[in-house]
């Protein structure tokens, strides 16, 4: 799910409803779960989309990836300043 604006709200119902991994670059923000009351179950990454080759649009806005879809790398080559 891809939020509709940038900065991110709380609508996550952009009309694009699937990228692939080939075509953009994702920055890991958070876990991220809907339940604000029962028990979490952190089913959702949360991302910021820095770079898409097919939608340019998409740059910017935040998306949230079934945790079962995707695995999150660390980059150790991040200047550490």
């Amino acid at each position: 799910m891809i939020n509709r604006m940038v900065p991110a709200s709380g609508y996550w119902d952009h009309p694009i409803k699937t990228i692939t991994a080939l075509d953009v670059n994702l920055v890991f923000i958070g876990f991220f779960d809907w339940d604000a009351y029962e028990s979490k179950d952190m089913r959702y990454y949360r991302a910021r989309i820095m770079n898409s080759i097919s939608e340019p649009d998409l740059v910017g806005r935040d998306a949230l990836i079934e945790t079962f879809y995707a695995d999150v790398f660390i980059d150790d080559k991040t200047d550490k300043k």
